[in-house]
């Protein structure tokens, strides 16, 4: 499956194509003589950046919607070479209706993806429970290291959640430390790194237990 970075990267890329193949044509057009080569100078200027960095590809998403490249928001996304962007790729994506699409799916493809790293860094316990019996199914994830922090640290760090449960008597957390430690120490982990795997209860064939108050006669 297609990473939603991934994807945010390809629309962008798309977009910088058109404007270099087609709205460097249609700008004498759409656009006062004052205003053709300021438009000419963005489209340069963006084309030169890192269009892998997620923070140059929401600011073309934002001049598409609503800066100098907004005078095409409107402007179709042409059959021929959206699909010959997803056949080169090797990817199928619904092909947009505009350019303001384009950029509006960047946004929210970059969006989704935050979340997904905030989430990814602290364990999230599921919806509905305690209320209600919840299955989790195992699962690995990487988590960063910050500056200066032990594997040990940022697995309590990402388990926190687990540790506040523990005035409950459901919790946890220093187990899964352990036990986290244990195949961390089994694949011989050393030296600087980035991230390590953390791996959740499920991964064990352990369950969050539901706590039913007891009722006095």
């Amino acid at each position: 499956m297609i990473h939603d970075i991934r994807k945010a990267e390809l629309l962008t890329r798309f977009l910088i194509r058109w404007h270099l193949d087609i709205g460097r044509e249609l700008a004498p057009t759409r656009l006062d003589p004052q205003s053709i080569d300021h438009y000419l100078e963005r489209v340069d200027f963006f084309h030169a950046l890192d269009l892998s960095d997620p923070r140059n590809m929401q600011q073309i998403a934002a001049e598409q919607i609503r800066g100098m490249f907004e005078v095409f928001y409107t402007e179709p996304v042409p059959e021929q070479m959206w699909y010959r962007m997803c056949q080169k790729h090797d990817i199928k994506l619904p092909r947009p209706n505009h350019l303001g699409d384009v950029g509006h799916q960047i946004l929210e493809l970059i969006k989704e993806a935050e979340f997904k790293e905030r989430r990814a860094q602290v364990f999230q316990l599921p919806e509905g429970w305690p209320d209600k019996p919840v299955l989790l199914n195992p699962e690995r994830v990487e988590i960063p290291l910050r500056s200066g922090e032990t594997p040990c640290q940022a697995l309590r760090r990402y388990f926190v959640e687990l540790g506040r449960l523990e005035s409950q008597n459901v919790g946890g957390r220093e187990l899964l430390v352990s036990m986290n430690e244990d195949l961390l120490r089994e694949i011989d982990y050393e030296g600087e790194r980035n991230s390590i795997a953390v791996y959740n209860p499920a991964s064990f064939e352990f369950q969050l237990v539901t706590v039913t108050p007891q009722v006095n006669p």
